[in-house]
């Protein structure tokens, strides 16, 4: 992709984006391209929003592939674009196993955004642990999407705590301006959406059908994502649930928001969730449990509820208070869209611009 003219005076980042979510990178990477001078390694997936990506330069790679070649391909350019580019910021997106050849020869100074300072249960090994202290070692700066991923971050890696910044996670809009079919949003459907893993506390919203279902008799449970479904089957056959166990494409999981009423994280532990802000970008309200950086982004009794975790009658009760408010609901879904212009990535990236300027002043 060429380059447009930009202001040469501006900080230059080369931003290392091989994380997994396409939109996130995009949408950040796209963003901070209006206020500095950006290049972009990126994988395949990104192509996706490629017409999203003004102002920089982006360079694709196949990460997934474990092939030498690509690995070999990367290494070059990274060692071309230190000295052609000569970035004043190594911006890596996410401490990733993909990224680690480009962690190796970097430029300094480096700065990780962490999305994740501990592993979640049933993530847990020694080689994503390694990852996580190889990027804290290595990097001289921190982002974080929220106060208690920052009181994570000082107390596990005992950092200087004006090194680490906190930047909300930004919204997710890119899902919708994507031209797909429109479909109707359905008044007692809900969504669970995302990788299946424990914490995610799945079990507790299947727990809660059977209470919800008595005062909302059609009640649809969308669940989507991929991962552990050790779930009883017969419960997952039931009528009320539609159950698409797989990697949701892009189009499949524009319709899901689209139909849902309501969006539900009945997480039993957490950091933050793009989960969030992608259903504000559909104007959804939440039904979150109140851990991790969550109540910095879900207002409670506003943009959605907040309740206790591992609580399935706490969560019954939410979804029909929802649900059976139409009034409600629709407060909420205007709270939702004022909440994802909140969330917008020029402001997100207007907040971080001066951590970015200390960052040069401090190495020079």
């Amino acid at each position: 992709m060429q380059i447009t003219q930009i202001d040469n005076k501006r900080l230059k980042i080369l931003i290392i984006g091989f994380w997994g979510h396409a939109e996130y990178v995009v949408s950040f990477a796209s963003a901070l391209a209006k206020n500095a001078k950006v290049m972009l390694f990126a994988e395949n997936n990104s192509k996706q929003f490629v017409r999203f990506l003004n102002n920089l330069k982006v360079n694709f790679y196949d990460v997934r592939t474990h092939n030498l070649l690509e690995l070999l391909r990367q290494i070059k350019s990274i060692l071309y674009y230190k000295k052609e580019f000569a970035p004043d910021i190594t911006l890596f997106i996410g401490p990733y196993l993909w990224s680690i050849p480009a962690l190796i020869f970097a430029k300094h100074p480096i700065c990780t955004i962490f999305h994740d300072v501990n592993l979640h249960p049933g993530e847990i090994t020694w080689w994503r642990e390694l990852i996580l202290r190889l990027f804290a070692n290595k990097s001289d700066y921190y982002i974080v999407h929220g106060e208690n991923l920052k009181k994570q971050l000082l107390k596990k890696y005992n950092l200087a705590e004006n090194h680490i910044q906190i930047m909300l996670h930004g919204e997710l809009s890119l899902y919708k301006k994507l031209k797909f079919v429109k479909v109707k949003e359905e008044p007692h459907t809900i969504l669970f959406f995302g990788r299946i893993r424990e914490y995610k506390g799945l079990k507790y919203l299947i727990d809660a059908i059977p209470t919800i279902r008595k005062s909302i008799p059609d009640l649809k449970v969308i669940i989507a994502g991929e991962g552990e479904t050790d779930i009883n089957k017969d419960i997952l056959s039931s009528d009320a649930i539609e159950l698409y166990n797989f990697r949701i494409p892009t189009e499949m999981a524009n319709k899901f928001f689209q139909r849902a009423s309501a969006v539900i994280l009945p997480y039993t532990e957490a950091s933050q969730s793009g989960v969030i802000p992608l259903a504000y970008a559909f104007n959804k309200p939440v039904i979150a449990t109140a851990v991790g950086s969550i109540p910095d982004v879900v207002k409670h009794g506003k943009t959605g509820f907040l309740i206790q975790p591992k609580n399935s009658k706490y969560l019954a009760k939410a979804v029909i208070k929802l649900l059976k408010n139409k009034n409600l609901s629709e407060k909420m879904a205007k709270e939702c869209k004022t909440m994802s212009l909140a969330l917008g990535w020029d402001r997100q990236i207007s907040n971080i611009m001066p951590f970015f300027n200390k960052i040069v002043s401090d190495v020079k």
